[in-house]
């Protein structure tokens, strides 16, 4: 990536994945944000098919390289435009026996989860005016997307299944198209992200990241009681 593309970004009004401050580059393709060397070094280690991290490659996105800002000392990472984002799990402190790990904190806070996966995945009012994706969408539509997105999760549990890491502070991104047209001509509609990687890192020996798989299993099992809600509909 070059200068050139950095002094044509633009800043987006909005968050973007929970971050404030992310440039986009003058097309619209590129995503720009600021990073930590940590992050910029995992995305750069999964190019390599030796690297611990590959299997996660399909669930992360694209990576385009690092730009050195002269205004901000952080380096910033060029990432594909990948907005719920999850927090999930709890974070683990690194103890020499890996069948006792200590949880320190929950990352999920609210004290009904359930409620507000159902605002992200709303039924639309069936009218099927230019203003119902404001309100979800059609059942049947919104049925497979979650399935869907539900589909993705799992496979990424899977993986993370397979890895001996830890991280903390990692994020799912989950985005579907909301109006009814688009999401109806483009399926699946839907992508599924890994995201958030400044305090992710290989841990042979340790085990596996048990609080990231029970993060991981609450947002299935939130999604799961999504599904048996409407399925009652």
């Amino acid at each position: 990536m070059s200068e050139l593309l950095l002094s044509a970004a633009h800043a987006l009004d909005s968050q973007v994945g929970g971050h404030a401050g992310v440039l986009t580059s003058e097309d619209g393709a590129i995503l720009i944000k600021a990073t930590l060397p940590a992050e910029s070094q995992f995305y750069q280690s999964l190019s390599r098919a030796d690297s611990g991290f590959a299997p996660l490659k399909p669930f992360v996105p694209a990576f385009h390289g690092v730009i050195a800002s002269k205004e901000d000392p952080n380096e910033k990472a060029g990432a594909s435009p990948a907005p719920q984002k999850d927090k999930f799990g709890v974070q683990q402190r690194n103890v020499s026996s890996p069948q006792h790990p200590k949880i320190l904190r929950k990352v999920h806070k609210g004290s009904r989860p359930a409620c507000g996966i159902a605002r992200f995945f709303p039924v639309g009012d069936g009218n099927g005016s230019p203003d119902s994706s404001k309100h979800g969408l059609p059942l049947a539509l919104l049925l497979s997307v979650i399935r869907g997105v539900r589909r993705d999760i799992a496979q990424i549990r899977d993986i993370l299944a397979s890895i001996e890491m830890r991280m903390v502070g990692g994020s799912l991104l989950i985005i579907y198209e909301a109006d009814w047209s688009r999401a109806q001509d483009s399926p699946p509609g839907y992508i599924v992200k890994l995201i958030d990687f400044a305090h992710t890192k290989l841990a042979p020996g340790m085990g596996l990241d048990a609080g990231v798989l029970l993060g991981v299993d609450t947002v299935l099992r939130l999604l799961d009681g999504r599904i048996e809600e409407l399925t009652r509909e």
